[in-house]
């Protein structure tokens, strides 16, 4: 399959406690964190890409802007749509947005580039030896 602009994907998660703000040390929120609903929305545009990557292809995140516009309690369940709006040689642009089944929950956009993984292990390999 190959990459093209206007593609979507949807990504359909309960909030549990592991989702929360106080997972992430925000006592007193029993609701789903932004930084996991960042986690989320990297993850929809990442399944999104799985069927047309090349074997040996990945992708890593190089952008999130996000405005997180409504909280959602633990229990409800959290649908995450991205549409993949712009492509740039290896770099990918999408459109995000996520509800709650009662609130629009968020926007963002996001930028993905595709990588080569041998050579990202190579290089991540030759930081690593670098600092020990």
């Amino acid at each position: 399959m190959a990459l093209e602009t206007g593609m979507t994907h949807t990504l359909t998660v309960k909030v549990d406690t592991a989702l929360s703000a106080e997972e992430y040390g925000n006592e007193g929120f029993a609701v789903l964190a932004t930084p996991a609903l960042v986690g989320l929305m990297e993850r929809c545009a990442i399944e999104s890409l799985a069927p047309s990557l090349q074997p040996g292809q990945g992708s890593v995140g190089i952008h999130i802007g996000i405005d997180h516009l409504a909280a959602t309690p633990l229990g409800f369940t959290a649908t995450v749509t991205c549409t993949l709006t712009a492509i740039e040689d290896r770099i990918l642009h999408f459109a995000i947005e996520a509800s709650d089944g009662m609130d629009l929950i968020a926007r963002a956009t996001h930028r993905r580039a595709i990588v080569d993984m041998a050579k990202f292990q190579a290089r991540l390999g030759a930081k690593a030896a670098k600092a020990s």
